[in-house]
């Protein structure tokens, strides 16, 4: 069984604990993403073309992602911007954790 973190119980997973003491579910990489659509960058141009591809694969994570442009022949900013995107992500998520 899980121990607790402080402030959750033992035995109630993370998700049931943020539900029932009214704290947000995390976003996801692609809904944090289309918040960058006003950025005036690379992540801001990736943002936008995600908003508007209804193909993309929002549940494949970051290699399948990245699989996904490379498969398209996304130019080698797209790609990084990608990447550099999932590294900002990765920083909201620990401040998220931290809160």
């Amino acid at each position: 069984m899980e121990s607790a973190s402080p402030g959750r119980p033992a035995g109630l997973s993370p998700e049931r604990w943020r539900k029932d003491a009214g704290m947000p579910k995390p976003k996801s990489f692609t809904a944090w993403l289309k918040t960058r659509t006003d950025q005036q960058d690379g992540v801001g141009d990736l943002a936008r073309e995600v908003s508007r591809d209804r193909d993309w694969p929002s549940r494949r994570g970051h290699d399948g992602q990245r699989a996904y442009l490379e498969e398209r022949g996304a130019i080698p900013a797209a790609i990084e911007a990608l990447d550099r995107a999932y590294g900002q992500y990765e920083t909201y998520q620990a401040t998220q954790s931290d809160a």
